[in-house]
């Protein structure tokens, strides 16, 4: 399912993808701070796939602002109640703000169903295995 021709894939890729020095340098910024100002090749990395998913995310807030009908889906479904709601409109960087949640959330659900769903699956099979060899042993 990933694509690498993607922009949001390959940059949350970026972002999630991990290496023994980027882990100490994170640890190392929660205690000392201004090392994340520091241009390391890490975090211009980061930067870059950062401002990737606001550009990405902002053309795709911007294509939805432009269609006319409101589509079923809960970013066309957000901007129909922001046009609705005039005193209390989402600023367009709330807006891309919450795109790149909802992305970030379903990446997270994803991963967390499939590896459930291939264990469940895979004891489903040991017990299916387990009733043949029964079934087996005494007929």
């Amino acid at each position: 399912m990933y694509n690498p021709n993607d922009p949001f894939a390959s940059a949350y890729a970026t972002i999630f993808e991990r290496s023994d020095s980027s882990r100490y340098l994170e640890i190392l910024g929660n205690y000392l701070p201004w090392l994340r100002f520091i241009p390391f090749p890490r975090m211009k990395k980061l930067a870059a796939a950062r401002a990737t998913i606001v550009r990405e995310a902002t053309k795709l807030v911007r294509h939805k602002e432009a269609q006319t009908e409101t589509g079923k889906d809960i970013l066309s479904l957000m901007i129909a109640e922001s046009r609705k709601a005039q005193d209390e409109k989402l600023a367009d960087m709330e807006m891309i703000d919450q795109v790149m949640t909802f992305l970030l959330a379903g990446h997270e659900t994803t991963s967390t169903a499939v590896p459930s769903l291939l264990h469940v699956s895979d004891l489903v099979m040991l017990g299916t295995a387990y009733a043949r060899t029964e079934s087996r042993d005494t007929g």
